[in-house]
């Protein structure tokens, strides 16, 4: 769909916990919280890595996130301390392929 002149763009989702299934998105910022901030920078998880959200639990529930062969979950609380950029296209519908830097 084209956008109509004057019209803005869509905007990106702010957090990781808008992110819908099957998109990736290219984090922006970690979260503040020392602890979980830690475990996702062990992880690989750092800002400028594209993730994918692969599916989510129940309302209120999990995400499961992909970034290359990695595959892990944050409860959406946590997510949505994740500011992320915007949205990668993926073509296919692949899991990302990314490699760890």
């Amino acid at each position: 769909m084209v956008s109509s002149p004057g019209s803005p763009p869509n905007p990106s989702p702010a957090s990781l916990n808008d992110v819908p299934v099957g998109q990736r998105v290219r984090i922006a910022s970690l979260p503040s919280h020392d602890v979980l901030r830690e475990r996702l920078w062990a992880l690989g998880i750092r800002p400028g890595v594209v993730v994918q959200v692969v599916r989510r639990g129940r309302p209120g529930g999990i995400l499961h996130l992909a970034h290359g062969p990695l595959e892990f979950m944050l409860r959406r609380d946590q997510a949505a301390e994740i500011a992320v950029g915007g949205a990668e296209t993926s073509g296919d519908g692949r899991r990302p392929q990314d490699s760890l830097p």
